[in-house]
Formats: C-alpha cells, structure tokens, sequence
C-alpha cells in the first residue's frame, strides 16, 4: 500500500502540487486579501456592554465619561482628576445607577434636590457651607455654555442623589438573621 502511494505520488506530483496551491492561494485570498470573502461582507464592532450601556460607542463612552466629569466636578468642586481615577469613579458611578434602577429608587423631590445642593463642594464658600452667590454664578454660566445644558446637570444631580441613596443602602448594618446573633452571643 505505502509503495502504491508513493508510486502514485511520484507520477501525478506536478498535478497534486498544482492542486494545494490553487486552494492555498484561493484560501489566502478570501482571508488576507482585499475582498469581504464569502458571506455577510458587513463589520461591526462587538457589543461591549456594561450594564444597559454599550462601552464600544462613541456615545456610550461619551455620556459614561462625560456625566462622571460633572458629577465629580460638582461633587469634589473640582475637575482636575486623573483619568484612570475618572473611569474607574464613572464605572462605579453607573454601576450604583444601574442598581438604583433595579430597585426602584425615585427621583428626588424639589425639596430633596435643594437639600442635596447644599452639600456639594462646587457650591461651597471658603467657610465650606452652601454659597448662593456661587450657585447663581454656575447656573447662569450654563446659559452661555454649548456644550453643557442645564438638562444635562439636572440629569446628573438626579443621578447622583440616586447614587448617594445607594451608597447609603448598601454602606447601612444590612440584615442579619436571629440565629446569627444568639450564635454570635453565645
């Protein structure tokens, strides 16, 4: 069998070696070349997604990193952050919104809200307490901003009390069951 083989292959090598490289220049081209191939010729980029957001969209990682910034801008009363600091805080951030949709929370009332803005350091004097001077001065700069609508930070200071209720919730005792405390008593 193995001498048929080899007879075989001698005789016929310009045939079979013709062959493979045909499908290996066939194969080469449908992978490597400039052709879409065989099939769907259409490309688009995997779904990356992190919780209801897709992270490979311009959009996405615009609004993620775009509500971040001014959440820790209004938050820390300043926007000078690193930017590994600011991914990881805007990660964060969506993650406790995401959870904060899952249960339900509601968003905050007038009262609340007004409450809510007396704690944040980018309305703070040099006391460190709530300065309206301060308040009046960012509110009015949003009219002469492009790029930033008073929507946006309605939209984000709703989301950060949200987020603050979360953190609450979950920085809270939690539950624990009455077989745990005597067990814990004794």
């Amino acid at each position: 069998m193995i001498s048929w083989i080899q007879n075989t292959f001698q005789h016929h090598f310009k045939i079979v070696f013709a062959v493979l490289l045909a499908l290996t220049i066939i194969a080469f081209v449908f992978t490597i070349g400039a052709s879409p191939g065989i099939g769907n010729a259409e490309r688009s980029a995997i779904s990356r997604q992190f919780f209801d957001l897709n992270l490979n969209t311009a959009e996405g990682q615009q609004r993620l990193m775009g509500d971040a910034n001014l959440s820790a801008f209004l938050t820390l009363g300043y926007s000078d952050i690193d930017g590994d600091q600011l991914q990881s805080f805007a990660l964060q951030r969506y993650a406790c919104l995401s959870m904060a949709n899952d249960l339900r929370l509601p968003a905050p009332t007038d009262a609340e809200l007004a409450t809510f803005l007396k704690t944040l350091r980018a309305f703070a004097g040099k006391d460190g307490e709530f300065d309206p001077a301060i308040y009046a001065r960012f509110k009015n700069g949003l009219k002469s901003n492009p790029r930033l609508r008073e929507a946006d930070v309605a939209r984000v200071l709703n989301a950060d009390f949200r987020m603050s209720r979360i953190q609450a919730l979950l920085a809270g005792p939690g539950y624990t069951q009455p077989a745990d405390i005597r067990q814990q008593i004794v």
